[in-house]
Parts: C-alpha cells; sequence; structure tokens
C-alpha cells in the first residue's frame, strides 16, 4: 500500500497549474521583475490598428524565437502591468480566440498559444498570453501586412529574438545560424541512439567487463577476506571511467551490503565505503563547495544507488548486527550523502537520504534479545545533525544575550511572536521571558524573528508537570520552553537553531513540554526524549520531554 507520503506527493503533482502560474504572476507584478528574454510586460495591446497589430505580432514572435536553448521554456506575455502601473484588463474584454487567429494568419510555422485571465473584485484583473515554442522552429512573419497608407509594416521572412529584455530583429545571418544550430542539434538527437550503442558495446569488451568479472567472483565465494581483495580491485575503475563502469562497480558493490547482516567485518565495511566514495560524482566541488557544474541525470542516478548502498548496510547494521564500529561507517556515508545533496540542492537525494538514515535511526530504538541500540541511534543522530548545521538559518542570526541587556520593547517583540504560535500562554511568556535563565534571539537585518528560552526555576511548576505526566524528575530542573519564530520566516529550521544555542548556554538536565509535532522532531534531533502520559493543556494535548 502506498504511503500518505506517496500520496501526499501525488496529489500535489495534479494541482492545476493555472494556480501555480497565477502565483508566479502575482509575485512578478509585487516584485516589479525586469522583463526578460521570456518575459515582457504590457499594460494594455491594442489591436485597433495596423500598426498595434504589428507591434503585437513582433512581441509574440520574439518570445516564442530563443537562443537555442533545447527545449524552450515557454514565454509570457504579461497584460495590465508595466513599470509599477496597473491596468484592469477585464475593461479590454480580451479573447484568446481572437489573439490565436491574427497569430496565426501572421506567424510561420503556427505557433502555440493560450491565454489566461487572473483577478477578482479585490484587485485588478491581468492577462498572460502564455507562448510554447517548439525548439526545432525558427518562428518568421508568413506574409505581408500594410497600413492605412498601404506601406510595410510586416513581410514575409521577417524574425525577431529577444536579447535579456529587449526585442531585436534578427538579420539573415542571424537566421542562418540558428537554422544551422536546429539542425545540427536534430543531428545530435537523431544519431544519440547510435552513439549511445556504439559506447555500450565498447565498454562490454573493456572495463565493464572486467568489472562484471569481479563481480562474478565476489558472488561465488563467501569469504569476507576474498571479497575485500575484490573490493580493493573495484577502486581504479570507480575512479577512472564512466557512468557505465561505474554502475558496474555499484552492482559489484551491492553484492556485498546485500550480505550486512552476515556479519560484514569493519575492514569489508570500510572498503565498502572507499569504493563509494570514488563512485560518488563531485563534479569539481567537494563537501564544502557546490559543485561548478550540473548534475547531469547519469549523475543523480548513481547518487541514488550509492544511497540505496549505504541503507542497505545501514539498516542491516542497526536491525541485526548492532555493531557500533559498522554504524561509524555508515554514519558517515549519510553524513556525506546529506552533506554533499544539500550543499548542491539535490532535493530528491537529500530528502531520501533523511527519511532513510532517520529510519535506520528509529531501528536502534527497538528491542531485539531484550535490548536496543542507543549507541547506533546516537551516532546516527549526530551525523544527520552535523550534515545539515552548516546550512540551517542562512541568513540569519542566532544571539544569547542576557535577559538584563534587552530593551523593553524587545521583549514585547518577542512576546508578539510567542502569541503567533498560539500554543503558550503570552501573558506567562511575558513575565518570564526577563527573569529567564537564558535566552536565545533569531535575528535578520535588524529585526528580532525568533525566540526561545530556558526558564528560571520554578519547582511548584515542575512537580505539577511530574504529576500531570506520570515523570518523576528533579522539582530543580529547568524547561526549555517558548520557541517561537514569526510567520514570514518560518521554513528556515530555525528553531532548531534556536534549540542548539540555548543547549549551548547550559549543561545538566532539562526538560519540555509541547503539542506541536514540529517542535517534538526538533527536541527529538537534539536528545530529548518523550516521557510519560500526554494531559489536556490550555488548548491542546501536551507530552512531556526529558534530556538528561
Amino acid at each position: 500500500m502506498a504511503s500518505w507520503k506517496s500520496l501526499e506527493y501525488a496529489l500535489q503533482m495534479v494541482k492545476p497549474v493555472k494556480a501555480d502560474l497565477e502565483n508566479l504572476i502575482r509575485l512578478w507584478i509585487k516584485k516589479n521583475k525586469r522583463e526578460n528574454r521570456r518575459l515582457e510586460f504590457k499594460l494594455k495591446i491594442d489591436l485597433g490598428t495596423p500598426g498595434a497589430k504589428a507591434e503585437f505580432i513582433r512581441d509574440v514572435i520574439a518570445l516564442a524565437n530563443s537562443e537555442g536553448e533545447n527545449p524552450r521554456e515557454d514565454g509570457h506575455l504579461v497584460i495590465g502591468f508595466k513599470n509599477g502601473k496597473h491596468h484592469d484588463s477585464r475593461n479590454e474584454h480580451y479573447d484568446g480566440a481572437t489573439f490565436g487567429q491574427i497569430l496565426d494568419a501572421y506567424i510561420y510555422p503556427p505557433v502555440d498559444t493560450a491565454y489566461e485571465e487572473y483577478g477578482n473584485n479585490a484587485r485588478p484583473h491581468v492577462g498572460v498570453l502564455i507562448v510554447r515554442p517548439k525548439a526545432e522552429f525558427l518562428y518568421v512573419v508568413s506574409k505581408r501586412l500594410l497600413d492605412e497608407k498601404g506601406q510595410s509594416l510586416l513581410y514575409p521572412g521577417q524574425c525577431w529574438g529577444r536579447k535579456s529584455d529587449r526585442k531585436v530583429e534578427l538579420s539573415g545571418e542571424a537566421i542562418h545560424v540558428r537554422l544551422r544550430d536546429i539542425l545540427d542539434q536534430q543531428i545530435e538527437e537523431a544519431t544519440d541512439p547510435l552513439k549511445t550503442r556504439n559506447k555500450k558495446l565498447e565498454h562490454q569488451s573493456g572495463p565493464a567487463f572486467e568489472v562484471r568479472k569481479i563481480r562474478f567472483e565476489m558472488e561465488a565465494t563467501l569469504e569476507w577476506g576474498a571479497i575485500e581483495s575484490h573490493l580493493q580491485k573495484l577502486v581504479p575503475y570507480a575512479q577512472e571511467f564512466d557512468h557505465i563502469v561505474k554502475h558496474e562497480v555499484l552492482d559489484a558493490v551491492m553484492i556485498v551490503t546485500g550480505r550486512t547482516r552476515q556479519g560484514i567485518p569493519l575492514d569489508v565495511a570500510q572498503s565498502v565505503d572507499t569504493v563509494l566514495m570514488e563512485v560518488m560524482p563531485i563534479k569539481s566541488g567537494g563537501l564544502h563547495h557546490p559543485a561548478r557544474e550540473e548534475f547531469s541525470e547519469e549523475d543523480q542516478k548513481l547518487l541514488n544507488r550509492m544511497e540505496h548502498a549505504a541503507f542497505e548496510i545501514t539498516w542491516d547494521a542497526c536491525r541485526y548486527l548492532r555493531d557500533i564500529k559498522i554504524v561509524e561507517v555508515a554514519a558517515r556515508l549519510y553524513w556525506v550523502l546529506i552533506r554533499f545533496a544539500t550543499l548542491n540542492r539535490l532535493r530528491h537525494l537529500q530528502s531520501e537520504s533523511l527519511r532513510n538514515a532517520r529510519q535506520c535511526r528509529q531501528i536502534c530504538t527497538e528491542e531485539r534479545t531484550g535490548k536496543t541500540f542507543p549507541e547506533g541511534h546516537k551516532q546516527l543522530r549526530e551525523a544527520i545533525a552535523d550534515a545539515l548545521d552548516a546550512f540551517e538559518c542562512d541568513g540569519y542570526e542566532v544571539k544569547t544575550p542576557s535577559p538584563k541587556a534587552l530593551e523593553s520593547s524587545d521583549f514585547d517583540t518577542c512576546v508578539a511572536i510567542v502569541k503567533t504560535g498560539d500554543a503558550v500562554n503570552w501573558k506567562s511568556a511575558k513575565e518570564e521571558l526577563p527573569c529567564a535563565t537564558a535566552l536565545a534571539i533569531a535575528w535578520k537585518d535588524k529585526q528580532i524573528v525568533g525566540v526561545g528560552a530556558i526558564k528560571r526555576e520554578r519547582r511548584e511548576y515542575a512537580a505539577d508537570i511530574a504529576k500531570k505526566s506520570g515523570v518523576e524528575f528533579p522539582s530543580e530542573t529547568l524547561e526549555l520552553g517558548y520557541v517561537a519564530v514569526s510567520p514570514d520566516h518560518r521554513g528556515h529550521n530555525l528553531s532548531h537553531c534556536i534549540v542548539r544555542a540555548l543547549l549551548n548556554q547550559h549543561t545538566g538536565r532539562l526538560f519540555a513540554t509541547t503539542s506541536s509535532d514540529y517542535m517534538k522532531r526538533t527536541l527529538t534531533r537534539f536528545g530529548f526524549v518523550s516521557k510519560g502520559k500526554e494531559w489536556k493543556g490550555r488548548k491542546y494535548m501536551l507530552s512531556f520531554w526529558d534530556k538528561e
């Protein structure tokens, strides 16, 4: 059965594109976005005169013709906004069918267009003509258009393109260059399958075949010493050759990772790690700088298969072996994958790596032969946190000032942010924040956007929480709380940064109470453990979290 996550993703994929485009256009208008080779703004379209009609045709041809990208992106002619000025398009009664008839009559080959209009009674309507060109065509004027005096405004063969934010007429030489580029692209597409086949045939009798022979030898033995020797033989193939050979190397590595539960020795696990690091396409980047080149589809396939191999060895090490030395090797693999994916914005790889690493971490909490595996849980938790730390809170500054150093206006801002969370009694926050043992405040430029605190010692309150949760703990234990982020700045992991800053200011036991699923994940990440029973809070059911 498909997971809820998979179902949610599928539902997202079928949302109307129209809503997405409307939001995008609203954003362009809000930010007064500059025109580019795929975007032009018009206050209005006037088709009442031959001159205005000719200008409209030129605009569409220019948007349709691009500087050689394949496939060409859609062009957008936004109508009703220009240089910060608005003109309500509903007053003009634009019609997509009329636009299409004019364009079909004067452009060859016919260009695919669609007209949409957005708006409501509260805001001006705005229209957009979506131009969907094909990379294999260069669009030109198909017939003459005359003005009222019989002068030519357009004549057959004329052609325009866009350079940055302006429209330019293409000369005869430029048109020939564009046509030659299109022909070269068509030839390349037609011959690609043959080139791929020839390359595959070459590898079948070369290094890929040699790697395959090593894999056959690995499959035929159960001796870990022999397997470790074969892994060492794979290293130069992983280093020196292309994707086809690297995939063969991964096939061989997965023979080993699939046997982890059979008692993989540490030196074999380390050899797996070595080979996987050599397979990894760094692209002149690394683990401290983004790659200087884009990752191809083949690169990403390699990375995804690497993650699968890492998952095999990590899962079995956590579930069956429970050998901390093997888990250390596996955790390092996931540290590399998560950090690399985050640094290079490889969203799918990052998501899969985090999900699978957390699954393995969770397995460590399950009892086997009457015991859990806290060492493995800690190792994976720290690897995941460390891999993400460098990328959190980018553009924000988290400070830990003394409560005595803050102005009353700063406290007012912090209380207002706590109030937006709607989970904590803000009146309590107003009294307690100035008395806090430690504060952490997140700033964006000169604005406070997040807050958290380790509260002062409150023995009676702590005793009451112990009674409600059913968890016995010392009444002098301090509470971590009031963690809140301004709504406009959520989604940047600021709560993680705030909690980390607070923990750096404190040694010893802490507790926390929360009803928020997001806060529960944050607390789990920093070593808090849910204990006891839930109880009814001011608005929601609360749970108790302990960090010894």
